[in-house]
């Protein structure tokens, strides 16, 4: 039986589906549709490591290079400049071009640009090849996304989006305490060769094992979920892109994405700033919240359709357990910036960051609700370039109040304080205005009355 995790309505209000159920619409997804999205979870793997490195390096590479906390910020948000741009221009193209060959160009191209980071004699070097990765990575969320959506029918995206999703912590996870390891007994510039090896090595097992779907799942015979706004041109990405729902969670997502910023940037500094950790112990420890994280996202997975078939709506599901995780994000980072020193700090820390993480599947999967499938590449893409824009902004922040309130527990706890306040802004947007079925409901009600009279 499909899997039940999609946030759909299931209250008597919503309307039956119209459409007969076809042979075979239940069937579970194929192993080939599970072989790409492990396929793709390994490319979320590899692109989260792609990210993580700098900031493992930091210490050494900042020395070694006589970079100041606010040039090595600007190099940090580099990484994410680009990549908005690139991330909303590859969802609309994602919607017209092969996922196979998008997705095999952006992995040759990230091991490419990790090279001239490795040979870097400066700040100029260092600035550009972060600016060119994340000018191929930018475009990964949406392309993986819609590429894996072309394997399983709405009503059993949850868990697969999990895995998709979990691939991001999962990448620092297996990369922090190797890197570590690697930049302590071969210097920093080893670690961004490892990446690019991995990355070349994912590249050859895409071309021999990945390919497009002819006919995207959702097309499949069967009936559509109730709610899923329907697929017409006047249902277009400006109804999608300015409802309520899509701008809420893409509001969480920024704050997630601030968090996220700072874990990659400057919490590896801050275990061995205030912490005093050397930077394998630090290596290893940066890896915590990155575990949770990778167990928190499979939360979605299991709890969403535990609820749904306990009579919970969907907005309950989806909007209430984004709610939820964000607010508790943002007081365990006030807790990290003003709690008890010692141990207290290293849970807060691993929590705080972890579970705001969670948003991101939850997002995606109201989304797949949302949006018409001709348009959800774009949608998606649009999502992830703005929430990204959280990356360039948020080590460029933190390193000048570093800078400003020195590099101790007063200056990291007004970095901390900043993104629990982001935190908490964001639980409340998702919390009171995220509400995909109705929302759909609403494109189709103005679907509707859009349409000519009969015989016409």
């Amino acid at each position: 039986m499909a899997d039940r995790g999609s946030p759909l309505p299931t209250s008597a209000s919503a309307p039956a589906a119209s459409s007969p159920q076809a042979p075979g619409a239940d069937a579970p997804p194929s192993r080939r549709a599970w072989l790409i999205a492990f396929l793709l979870f390994a490319f979320m793997v590899i692109n989260f490591a792609d990210k993580a490195v700098l900031g493992l390096a930091a210490k050494p590479l900042t020395k070694e290079l006589g970079l100041s906390s606010s040039e090595y910020g600007l190099i940090a948000g580099a990484f994410f400049l680009l990549f908005n741009v690139s991330a909303v221009a590859g969802g609309f193209i994602a919607d017209r071009v092969s996922g196979r060959w998008f997705l095999l160009v952006m992995a040759v191209a990230w091991s490419l640009a990790q090279l001239p980071v490795a040979a870097a004699a400066g700040f100029g070097v260092l600035l550009a090849g972060r600016l060119v990765l994340g000018a191929t990575e930018g475009p990964a969320v949406p392309v993986a996304t819609h590429t894996l959506y072309q394997w399983f029918p709405a009503g059993a995206r949850t868990r697969p989006t999990a895995l998709l999703t979990a691939g991001a912590p999962l990448g620092v996870v297996a990369a922090a305490p190797l890197l570590g390891a690697l930049i302590s007994a071969h210097g920093w510039r080893s670690a961004f060769l490892a990446v690019a090896a991995v990355g070349a090595v994912w590249a050859v097992l895409w071309f021999v094992l990945g390919r497009d779907r002819g006919r995207p799942a959702l097309d499949a015979p069967g009936p559509k979920p109730a709610a899923e706004a329907p697929s017409s041109p006047r249902v277009g990405y400006r109804q999608v892109l300015t409802s309520r729902t899509f701008l809420a969670n893409t509001g969480v997502a920024f704050a997630g994405y601030w968090s996220a910023g700072l874990l990659l940037s400057f919490v590896p500094s801050y275990l061995e700033d205030v912490l005093g950790r050397d930077a394998a112990e630090a290596g290893r420890l940066v890896a915590l919240p990155w575990a949770l994280s990778a167990l928190s996202l499979l939360v979605p997975a299991f709890l969403v359709p535990w609820m749904l078939r306990r009579g919970v709506s969907g907005r309950i599901a989806n909007s209430g357990l984004s709610a939820v995780t964000s607010a508790l994000s943002g007081l365990c980072l006030i807790g990290l910036a003003y709690g008890p020193a010692g141990s207290a700090r290293i849970v807060f820390l691993a929590v705080g960051f972890s579970v705001a993480t969670v948003v991101f599947p939850l997002a995606l999967t109201s989304f797949g609700t949302l949006a018409p499938a001709r348009l959800r590449g774009g949608a998606i893409g649009v999502y992830t370039g703005v929430y990204s824009v959280a990356g360039v902004v948020s080590p460029v922040v933190a390193g000048r109040l570093l800078d400003v309130g020195g590099h101790d527990a007063h200056g990291y706890a007004t970095v901390f304080l900043l993104a629990a306040v982001l935190q908490l802004g964001g639980a409340a947007a998702v919390g009171c205005f995220s509400h995909p079925e109705r929302d759909a409901l609403r494109l189709a009600a103005t679907f509707r009355q859009d349409a000519p009279p009969p015989g016409r």
